[in-house]
């Protein structure tokens, strides 16, 4: 297909999630079969509630996964990088979306009907690779959790950054999209704890922030505050 070439390129070299255990024939086809769609940040990917009609390969971007509780709360529960396929579960259990997937950054995708994503799985023998990757998330979750209950708002929020200055391509200034409230919700502290937390981080010149926006400015800092070594 023309042109296609340099984008399957661009997504593979920073290749995340579920695209990151495909090998890159099973990751070309994936992406030449999908068809090209763009998001602005706030634009809304997918959203809780909705049928799984199709699945969304991220070829480059930022997104926010967030899921509304009974109570009216709404959680965050991860964010995503390029490379992510967005969606994969629902398409096979035929349940409704668990959750709503929002652009934190300029979004480039490829989009597959859920009948094709299916064919696609089957024909390649990727069913076990597709399980491993679920196992994988579910370990991730309780791995949070365990967090949750031993460190300090300071470590939680230290850790969050760095996973997500981690999503983030080489070369470029680590910045991310998120509220006060989505950090403390994603690490389960109060938003006044965050926004200590932050304040301390600027003081060291670690990170900047603005609205809706926190930029990290030394990131073997981060690395060394994340490792236990403030002294650095």
């Amino acid at each position: 297909r023309p042109g296609g070439g340099p984008k399957v390129d661009q997504g593979r070299r920073i290749r995340s999630g579920f695209g990151a255990v495909l090998s890159e024939e099973d990751w070309g086809r994936l992406v030449q079969d999908g068809r090209p769609r763009r998001y602005r940040p706030g634009d809304v990917l997918m959203r809780q509630g909705d049928a799984a009609e199709h699945v969304t390969v991220l070829m480059t971007g930022q997104v926010k996964i967030t899921r509304l509780e009974p109570d009216g709360e709404e959680v965050l529960l991860a964010v995503r990088g390029a490379g992510e396929v967005l969606g994969e579960i629902s398409v096979f259990d035929g349940r409704p979306r668990s959750a709503t997937v929002e652009a934190l950054r300029p979004c480039t995708t490829r989009i597959l009907p859920a009948p094709a994503f299916r064919r696609f799985i089957e024909e390649r023998g990727l069913y076990r690779r597709l399980i491993a990757h679920v196992v994988a998330r579910l370990r991730e979750g309780e791995d949070r959790f365990a967090e949750l209950a031993v460190l300090s708002a300071a470590e939680r929020l230290v850790g969050m950054l760095l996973k997500l200055a981690e999503l983030m391509p080489a070369g470029e200034a680590p910045s991310f999209g998120l509220t006060q409230q989505d950090l403390a919700r994603a690490i389960g502290v109060s938003r006044s704890a965050v926004a200590y937390e932050l304040s301390r981080l600027r003081s060291l010149g670690v990170v900047r922030t603005a609205r809706r926006q926190i930029v990290v400015q030394d990131l073997d800092r981060l690395r060394a505050l994340a490792s236990g070594d403030a002294h650095r």
